[in-house]
């Protein structure tokens, strides 16, 4: 009875033992269905399953992303619907094999939801249920990249093989007698037969072995060189890049091979690289002369000498004109002689344009007069000849100089030793020079009026003392202007250079790397793209503020404007923007310019409001005129910086260079229209915008300013004649 009761026990122990097992095996099953799901969710590679009769269902979220689809989109849609027709046979052929349990790979493309055929390989197993065969389960990994790879790679290939075939370098083989076994096409075709010849005498012309010479090296001195690299002249003045290597020789000597690379071509090339960057340094270094030099003379003659040493010529010279007893003539005022060069500054005096016909014809006309050769000039430029000739002038190059629109002058090169060709670089070196001089001297002279109004100052009325501060206020700034102008487009040239090739570079890492690139290093590239980006902006206002502004008007709503201007910018979460402007009137602007005006102002709204707020944009015609109000709910501005918010390279905020409202005003103004602002600390800001609804009233809006002024001028110096 005992041992019955214990076998009973240790039965009722086992099955809640099997009970227990059963149990944990459920949960661990569980653990492991859901653990499959979350790496099918998570797997970087799509997902697809289908049931027997090709229907779809189940996709993982990379597999939906991958055809531009949702899941749901893709569940209950069959194989063929996302599979390009030429591609069903295929995957028909593959699927018949997986009733019969077998995997299989193969590559096809899928069909995206724009239409975008996508190459894929697919790795698929059966789906068997109960021992039956009741789908197909499929990774699909997008192989695009890999293809574009290996297009691009069949294409290196077949360009490697026509290269090969049409080799265009010379390839020799010499023995360690300096003898040539072997010549190319190239080769014989440049020197004739040259088999069997001494190779120093057939390319170089000589009667011994070159200096550097690597049968001497390696086959002679027997020095451990695998390649040796060097350049060599050949007889005709052509320049060769040489790559030489040991060959072993079926009979077991040794020879050397040679490739020859003709470079004379790529040596003029980096000659002219060079050249031009030594005329960039050249005018680098006078416009800093202009900037750092207070005496414009001395700043003149350094400048023609840096000119005369950087071009290699024997006289630089600058020719003014001016008014004399009411007849026009040209001074020879600054001249610049290398050493052996007589100087002709003093003889050239006072000319009158009639003596030089053809000369004065062209400088009218604001044409560049360059001269070979002196004694080629045409037979209407005989007076111009024997001028030049009297002086020992072989050739010549003058550009003339003008100031809006009106001549100034000219300056130029001569050559007293020989002819030559003159380069468009060395003639747009002179343009850039001249105009940098002629500012120079306008601002001399504008100084010296100045001058001669501070010394009547203390006899002015104190009316008159504000408009002299107002005058010297405005020349300095247009002094400041003019050398930020002059260095911002130097600089800029330069710049954009690196700019562009980093940005190339970032492109470059892009498609080359793909998505072997982690977080952290897109997130790296993407800031370069900013930066960039940044600095270009950066460098176009500069440019900007330094020229003039050109608009090209067409015609357009208000409304439209401010669409196409809040499309250009990402508005932020916490701030609402209320859009109140009218499709009319209609009005002329240049639409860029003016969308330029409004994005300023909208950025500034939206910099003002870094807790969020409301910027509400309204549009009303008033008298003829269109006004434009943009009003937010910012922190607003204090009256000092209200004062200085429209001088250029005025800013509050920590990045910027504080050109945007600046230049903003300049374009308004350009349309015959006023830019005005009304702010209060705590309580926003509001900037009106006013655009003449007619071009005729812009016009007249900007004539009557320039006669306003002109009249203020007449006024002021009449007044201080009488005063005098």
């Amino acid at each position: 009875m005992k041992r019955k009761k214990n076998a009973t026990l240790a039965t009722i122990s086992d099955r809640k033992g099997i009970v227990i097992s059963i149990e944990r095996r459920e949960r661990k099953l569980s653990f492991f269905k859901d653990f499959d799901k979350y790496i099918v969710q998570c797997i970087e590679e799509g997902i697809l399953a289908n049931d027997a009769e090709g229907y779809i269902i189940f996709v993982n979220p990379k597999m939906a992303q991958m055809l531009g689809y949702s899941e749901q989109e893709l569940l209950g849609k069959h194989w063929k619907e996302i599979v390009p027709r030429a591609f069903h046979k295929k995957v028909e052929e593959e699927t018949k094999k997986r009733p019969e349990g077998k995997k299989s790979s193969y590559e096809i493309c899928l069909l995206s939801k724009n239409g975008k055929e996508i190459p894929v390989i697919v790795s698929a197993v059966p789906i068997i249920r109960k021992g039956r065969y009741a789908g197909d389960l499929a990774a699909f990994t997008d192989i695009t990249e890999r293809k574009k790879a290996e297009e691009e790679l069949a294409r290196q290939k077949e360009k490697l093989n026509t290269l090969l075939a049409n080799m265009p370098e010379g390839v020799v083989i010499e023995n360690r007698n300096f003898e040539i076994e072997y010549a190319n096409e190239p080769l014989i075709k440049a020197f004739g037969n040259i088999i069997g010849k001494k190779c120093y005498r057939v390319f170089i012309g000589r009667d011994k072995p070159c200096p550097v010479c690597p049968i001497k090296e390696i086959l002679i001195k027997k020095k451990n060189i695998k390649t040796m690299r060097y350049e060599a002249v050949d007889r005709f003045g052509n320049i060769y890049e040489l790559i030489a290597s040991p060959i072993k020789n079926p009979d077991g000597t040794t020879s050397i091979l040679e490739v020859a690379r003709n470079i004379t071509e790529e040596k003029k090339a980096e000659e002219k690289i060079n050249y031009m960057n030594k005329l960039d340094h050249c005018k680098s270094v006078i416009s800093t002369k202009f900037v750092m030099e207070k005496d414009v003379d001395k700043a003149i003659n350094d400048a023609l000498k840096i000119l005369g040493e950087t071009v290699k010529v024997n006289r630089v010279y600058l020719y003014l004109i001016r008014e004399c007893d009411g007849v026009t003539v040209a001074d020879n005022t600054h001249e610049w002689c290398s050493r052996g060069t007589t100087p002709q500054i003093k003889k050239m005096k006072g000319l009158k344009p009639e003596r030089f016909p053809w000369w004065t014809k062209q400088l009218r006309e604001n044409k560049p007069i360059v001269v070979s050769d002196v004694s080629e000039l045409p037979p209407e430029a005989e007076a111009e000849r024997k001028l030049q000739e009297s002086q020992d002038v072989r050739s010549l190059v003058v550009v003339p100089i003008y100031l809006e629109g009106k001549p100034k002058g000219f300056i130029g090169f001569d050559d007293t030793e020989k002819t030559r060709k003159w380069k468009d670089e060395e003639i747009a070196l002179l343009r850039t020079v001249a105009g940098i001089i002629i500012s120079a001297i306008e601002r001399k002279q504008a100084e010296k009026m100045l001058e001669e109004y501070t010394e009547n100052l203390e006899k002015l009325v104190e009316e008159r003392t504000r408009e002299l501060k107002a005058s010297q206020e405005k020349l300095l700034k247009a002094q400041r202007m003019a050398t930020i102008g002059e260095i911002a487009a130097m600089v800029g040239h330069d710049l954009r250079n690196p700019l562009t090739g980093i940005a190339g570079a970032v492109y470059y890492l892009k498609m080359r790397l793909g998505s072997k690139l982690d977080d952290k290093s897109k997130e790296m590239l993407e800031i370069i793209e900013k930066d960039v980006e940044y600095s270009n902006k950066i460098i176009s206002d500069l440019l900007d503020m330094s020229k003039e502004i050109v608009l090209e008007l067409t015609e357009a709503s208000p409304s439209l404007l401010i669409e196409e201007a809040l499309s250009q910018i990402e508005v932020p979460k916490n701030i609402r923007v209320v859009n109140q402007t009218q499709s009319k009137p209609k009005i002329r602007v240049d639409k860029d310019k003016m969308k330029r005006v409004f994005l300023n102002i909208i950025r500034n709204a939206f910099d003002a409001m870094p807790k969020g707020g409301k910027l509400e944009i309204r549009s009303e015609e008033k008298d003829c005129w269109l006004e434009i109000t943009f009003r937010d709910t910012g922190v607003g501005m204090s009256q000092e910086v209200l004062k200085k918010i429209w001088k250029p390279f005025f800013t509050t905020k920590a990045k910027g260079m504080g050109l945007g409202l600046s230049i903003s005003k300049r374009i308004v103004e350009a349309h015959g229209g006023c830019i005005t602002v009304r702010s209060k600390k705590g309580k926003g800001t509001c900037f009106t915008v006013k655009i003449p609804i007619s071009q005729k009233r812009g016009e007249e809006h900007e004539r009557n300013r320039k006669n306003l002024d002109s009249g203020r001028r007449r006024k002021h110096k009449k007044s201080s004649k009488s005063h005098t």
